[in-house]
């Protein structure tokens, strides 16, 4: 009987170990983008201009990804990324969500224009 007694708190420290081991595992790909110019990131932001342009009839060019966020999904991950992009003589900022499956296959999600503040 004292076995069972004791054995609970381990148990129960096993499942607290093995379950925060797996929400950080699990969380690994969420967070701020550390390199906005890592290849992977600028592939997938010339991804969203293309796919945009394609719909919208522009012909907007990347200029640089300032920023973005990953955040895990459902089967994949959702690249949040703040592109500067320039169309003729016009530069202008938009924010572009893309996912993306571990397979390659991308989609645009959304992509908006937005004014960053002036410090």
């Amino acid at each position: 009987m004292a076995l069972k007694l004791n054995s609970f708190p381990h148990t129960m420290f096993l499942i607290l170990v093995i379950f925060s081991t797996f929400l950080d595992i699990s969380s690994a790909n969420n967070g701020p983008i550390k390199d906005p110019k890592d290849p992977k990131v600028v592939e997938i932001a010339n991804f969203a201009l293309k796919e945009f342009n394609k719909k919208a009839k522009h012909n907007y060019e990347l200029r640089e990804v300032e920023g973005g966020r990953r955040v895990s999904v459902t089967d994949g991950v959702n690249y949040q990324l703040y592109i500067v992009a320039n169309e003729w003589d016009t530069i202008s900022h938009h924010v572009a969500v893309v996912f993306v499956r571990s397979d390659n296959f991308k989609k645009l999600i959304s992509f908006d224009k937005f004014v960053p503040l002036k410090n």
